[in-house]
């Protein structure tokens, strides 16, 4: 048991949050857990500090004790509605900001006489800029989270908040960030409409598809509804077939592009393919099998002579770094992936090998700085004509 003054300590009451000890937060004062803050820069309140671990239940319980904290700054002019659009987990900053945005709605509806006190309070927080002037709208719309900006979108739009409106750091509202990194999808989001959402999938029905894919259940993809199979992203905007892949579930993906061919052609918000997930994992079986399917299309939407759209997918190259999926596989040390690349790439003169990548290497460059001369050999058709050199670049 704990006497009343460690329960009154701050540094104490710090502690257990970082511990994410949720009995605890359950006996303290809520006039002590409103007032702790921090001792550092940031002078975070003890609800941002949980919102940072992404312990979903102990901020639900630090709200139900202390529902003002859910409109509380730090030093950095941000609330948790910021901190929560920030990088955290991307399992988590929907939950988080779905909470704590439902919260605020239910406190606004719930206010009777003081609906317009409330509306103000509520309109205000919703619009709060940190210190670069930045929405957690603005944020979450520049690191690409779909769901979270969608939430913000459909509270902002019932309410007329005119959230979406607010000009953040460089002069630019969330629209302006979502045309920069050509973000389509974000910018349907944020443009369209009467229903906006009519192929949306709810995230909660897309990360149940998702966990499903996880687990390789190929009853559940055989017959789950096509448009959920379609359009079911995760906070990194990966479709069912980039988590397939990611976890090596060949069958599944199999299945997957039976139902949803066009599922093949799909780019996370880091501009990765399957093709990228596939050279990074050094899955040959699924390289192998992608770049037949994608051939095959090819081939039936024209033939040998119209391979634009196979071409541009294969060439492919991720936002960081500017690399294709022969360069990953290059520098993993994947020669069968690479072999695979390599001839396909001669065969239909699709210029793969001849993109620079990060650090302003090709694929061949990357294979003579690591000295990889099995490597080097697949990737020129012939013996190491630079052997004596490999490595002086």
């Amino acid at each position: 048991m704990l006497d009343g003054g460690e329960k009154d300590d701050p540094h104490h009451l710090l502690e257990r949050v970082r511990k994410g000890d949720v009995d605890y937060i359950k006996t303290v004062d809520p006039n002590v857990l409103r007032r702790t803050r921090e001792d550092n820069k940031f002078g975070d309140t003890v609800l941002m500090m949980a919102t940072n671990l992404c312990n979903f239940n102990l901020c639900k319980e630090i709200l139900k004790r202390c529902p003002s904290l859910l409109y509380n700054q730090n030093n950095y002019n941000e609330t948790v509605l910021h901190i929560a659009s920030l990088p955290l987990s991307s399992s988590e900053n929907f939950r988080l900001i779905d909470h704590f945005v439902s919260v605020g709605v239910d406190e606004l509806v719930t206010s009777n006489n003081e609906g317009y006190i409330y509306m103000t309070k509520f309109q205000r927080w919703m619009k709060m800029e940190n210190y670069k002037g930045d929405t957690a709208l603005i944020i979450a719309v520049r690191y690409g989270y779909l769901h979270v900006v969608k939430r913000f979108v459909e509270v902002d739009r019932q309410y007329n908040l005119g959230l979406s409106k607010v000009v953040g750091d460089e002069g630019k509202t969330a629209l302006n960030w979502a045309v920069e990194n050509e973000d389509h999808e974000m910018v349907k989001l944020l443009t369209d409409e009467g229903d906006p959402y009519s192929d949306f999938v709810p995230y909660s029905t897309a990360i149940h598809l998702l966990n499903c894919a996880i687990r390789g259940d190929l009853d559940y993809i055989r017959t789950v509804e096509l448009n959920v199979l379609l359009n079911s992203r995760d906070q990194d905007r990966m479709s069912v077939l980039c988590i397939a892949t990611e976890c090596d579930q060949l069958d599944c993906c199999k299945v997957i592009l039976e139902r949803c061919p066009s599922l093949l052609y799909h780019q996370n918000h880091d501009k990765w393919s399957v093709l990228h997930q596939a050279a990074h994992k050094k899955n040959y079986k699924l390289i192998d099998f992608y770049v037949n399917v994608g051939l095959e299309a090819a081939k039936s939407e024209g033939g040998t002579d119209n391979m634009m759209r196979f071409k541009k997918w294969i060439n492919l190259q991720t936002t960081s770094g500017g690399d294709t999926a022969l360069i990953l596989a290059v520098i993993n040390g994947s020669c069968d992936v690479v072999k695979i690349f390599a001839e396909v790439d001669r065969q239909y003169k699709l210029g793969l090998s001849e993109i620079v990548g990060s650090n302003k290497r090709t694929a061949l460059q990357w294979a003579m700085q690591y000295k990889d001369h099995e490597m080097i050999k697949t990737l020129t058709g012939n013996e190491d004509p630079n052997r004596s050199s490999v490595g002086g670049m």
